[in-house]
């Protein structure tokens, strides 16, 4: 018994499947557009060697960047102030200024001092 809803022989598929679709073009060139799984597992591999290699390379070759005892005296003043003026924040203890301020006096003994002459003393007050 033969409903008609399939068709009758190959020939019939074949041509069914020749119909241009513009969707099932499109969808066919963006699958065909995906590369390989092996293609992505290899490149992903490279890609993280690479990133190993550039870790271990900059941890070794990086720098800090020098800071004058001026720009450190200057932070540290800024951080500490910031640190007063949070009175209401639990996660900032005034226990622990002390240790900021401890070496906010030792940067400044690292500042280096300029002597002046004493006749620009008595001018700076009068």
């Amino acid at each position: 018994m033969k409903t008609g809803i399939l068709p009758n022989s190959d020939d019939a598929i074949m041509v069914d499947a020749n119909i241009q679709d513009p969707k099932f073009d499109d969808s066919m060139n963006v699958i065909n557009t995906f590369p390989d799984v092996s293609d992505v597992n290899k490149y992903l591999h490279s890609f993280d060697q690479e990133m190993n290699e550039n870790d271990n390379d900059s941890s070794s070759d990086e720098e800090i960047p020098l800071v004058s005892e001026k720009n450190a005296t200057n932070g540290l003043e800024t951080f500490v102030n910031f640190f007063k003026q949070q009175k209401n924040d639990e996660k900032f203890k005034p226990d622990d200024l002390h240790i900021f301020r401890k070496y906010l006096g030792i940067v400044r003994l690292m500042e280096p001092k300029i002597q002046s002459s004493i006749h620009e003393y008595f001018k700076k007050n009068n």
